[in-house]
């Protein structure tokens, strides 16, 4: 088993749109207040010494999140909980011959703009391979763009528009499968044959501090509590295609009084079992 550590936004293949996290004054995030990608490739590459690629499915066995102090001139002094989602796309069959045909619809793109190059690259020329992320704003170290093929909106290739993409391109519609979805009756219960919805599930981590009070009332004891989930069997692994992980952030405690907010950073160990590439 390999296993990699990180802090969002500090550590390589850990990424966040918002490193410290302090609470929110009605205990409920704005969305996309916090939103983190995981990116096992990155992450597994510096621990192993070899290019790992997106295209396979990581086997996910061990998982926690917690929370830590930022070390900043502010001490804190009271605690933070937060609650979120971690998601992930399952390898699906249709999920694994969606990326298999971006890969190849990109390889013939890139040899009609340049025929003397069999493969293409990402963005930053180091590695010759398709790499992409979760959805337009979340994204990886050295995403692939698509050539100027316009097949993206934001140019860079990602999960989220790649499903949609695919799901356009095969009729993977309800509605283009013969099912009825205006009325009623025989009406579908999903919208695309390919997996719009990713895999989620749900978490709580918890960091207190210690706090002193007046002689009544005592002394809080320090203190914190990860979120662990641990395969007891291989088959509960957590199968990710693409290597990406995201998390969340969606509740939090109310805000506590004082002048000072206080701010903390989430720290994420993984335990991966292997990996298989398609």
């Amino acid at each position: 088993m390999q296993f990699v550590s990180g802090v969002l936004g500090i550590s390589d293949g850990f990424i966040t749109n918002q490193q410290e996290i302090t609470e929110d004054n009605d205990g409920r995030f704005t969305s996309g207040y916090a939103n983190g990608l995981i990116d096992l490739t990155e992450a597994l590459s510096k621990a192993t010494g070899r290019q790992l690629s997106q295209m396979a499915s990581f086997r996910v066995s061990y998982l926690s999140i917690g929370l830590r102090n930022v070390n900043d001139t502010l001490d804190n002094d009271n605690g933070l909980i937060v609650g979120g989602d971690i998601k992930w796309y399952a390898p699906h069959k249709k999920t694994i011959n969606m990326l298999q045909e971006l890969r190849g619809y990109l390889k013939d793109h890139y040899a009609m703009l340049n025929p003397r190059k069999a493969l293409w690259e990402s963005a930053d020329k180091n590695y010759m391979g398709m790499r992409f992320g979760w959805d337009s704003n979340t994204k990886p170290h050295g995403v692939s763009t698509d050539g100027g093929s316009n097949a993206f909106t934001s140019n860079g290739l990602n999960m989220a528009e790649a499903i949609i993409r695919y799901n356009l391109a095969t009729g993977g519609s309800a509605l283009s499968e013969g099912y009825d979805i205006d009325n009623n009756f025989g009406r579908a219960l999903w919208d695309f044959r390919t997996p719009e919805m990713p895999q989620k599930m749900t978490f709580t981590s918890s960091f207190q501090n210690s706090i002193k009070g007046d002689s009544d009332k005592g002394e809080t004891p320090s203190g914190s509590k990860e979120f662990i989930y641990q395969a007891q069997y291989p088959s509960q692994a957590i199968k990710v295609v693409g290597g990406l992980l995201a998390i969340d952030l969606t509740h939090c405690n109310t805000d506590t009084s004082g002048i000072f907010e206080d701010e903390y950073e989430i720290i994420v160990n993984i335990g991966i079992d292997g990996w298989e590439e398609f």
